[in-house]
């Protein structure tokens, strides 16, 4: 798993840079075209996150979650 993914998959937890607190929310928002949303899109290919498309409560953009794996 590359940096970025490590990054994002702590950010979306709650997590600090180190992985470390308290894990409060699980979710990503994040549109086409930019770095993260394929850095998401390769962590859904890879079982880490799964994606909901064009979600309504975040202005079109996708909501990823962390998975279990």
């Amino acid at each position: 798993m590359k940096a970025d993914q490590l990054q994002i998959l702590q950010h979306s937890l709650g997590l600090d840079q180190y992985g470390r607190g308290t894990c409060y929310r699980n979710h990503f928002v994040t549109g086409e075209g930019s770095k993260d949303h394929a850095e998401c899109m390769a962590l859904v290919d890879a079982g880490h996150m799964t994606v909901r498309r064009d979600h309504p409560l975040s202005g079109g953009d996708d909501v990823f979650r962390v998975t279990d794996a």
